[in-house]
């Protein structure tokens, strides 16, 4: 694992050769969504809805902060299959932009985004199909085979969402906190993983005990973990900002 600046110099093209692809928005924003997934362990929603057991909406961000028992899916259950798509999808992604010379390179995104859509939905489909039927449940901690086709279309959806809106339509301003994260994901669970502990002792050692329970003793949890989420993302746009990216 090396830390990699990004103002290295660059190498001289030679003339008639295709420029290097551009990094992919849509790619560094899924990942960072991915991330952040995971970063916000530290918000404990379970403890808020056991706090407020009459709310619905506390309810429901605590299933999709958790992973189904069984049977089932949440938010949170897509972390590993994203990674996992996300590992193998970039080289598709750069052989598509190399393709597009005789073609209008519009006309080769929408083909793509089209692609990734159509096969999500089609898999989304079947493997709720299998489950509901009972031929074959989703379960997750087995990878069933209606699992895989399940969270395997839901990545494919993800990924035509964000490169139709990203980097067809170019709307990238709101997910620059994703892209933080995104581009420096090793860094990410690094901190994650091994500074999310120490973060939240400091902040309690520091800080006075009462600034979690502003909103109340329900919400202390909640206010706690966001306050670890955003340290946590301050350090990584501090490496950003350097332009210090961890590369295996």
């Amino acid at each position: 694992m090396t830390a990699v600046a990004s103002e290295t110099p660059k190498p001289v093209r030679e003339q008639g050769t295709s420029p290097a692809p551009a990094r992919l928005t849509s790619l560094d924003a899924y990942r960072g969504l991915v991330m952040l997934l995971m970063m916000a362990e530290a918000l404990d929603l379970s403890r808020v809805a056991q706090a407020v057991p009459g709310s619905a909406l506390w309810k429901f961000l605590a299933h999709h902060r958790s992973h189904a028992e069984w049977i089932g899916c949440s938010l949170h259950d897509l972390i590993q299959p994203s990674f996992s798509f996300l590992v193998g999808v970039a080289l598709p992604f750069s052989l598509a932009s190399r393709a597009a010379r005789g073609q209008s390179r519009t006309f080769m995104t929408l083909h793509e985004v089209r692609w990734l859509a159509t096969t999500g939905v089609v898999c989304v489909a079947a493997g709720g199909a299998l489950g509901w039927l009972g031929v074959c449940p989703i379960v997750k901690r087995i990878w069933t085979p209606s699992w895989t086709l399940f969270s395997g279309g839901l990545c494919l959806v993800l990924m035509a969402g964000f490169y139709l809106l990203l980097d067809l339509w170019g709307r990238k301003r709101w997910s620059f906190p994703l892209v933080v994260i995104g581009t420096n994901s090793i860094a990410a669970y690094c901190i994650a993983a091994l500074g999310g502990n120490f973060i939240g002792k400091s902040l309690r050692t520091h800080l006075a005990p009462s600034v979690f329970k502003l909103f109340g003793r329900p919400y202390e949890p909640l206010l706690y973990g966001g306050f670890i989420v955003i340290v946590m993302w301050l350090l990584l746009y501090w490496i950003y900002r350097r332009k210090l990216f961890l590369r295996i």
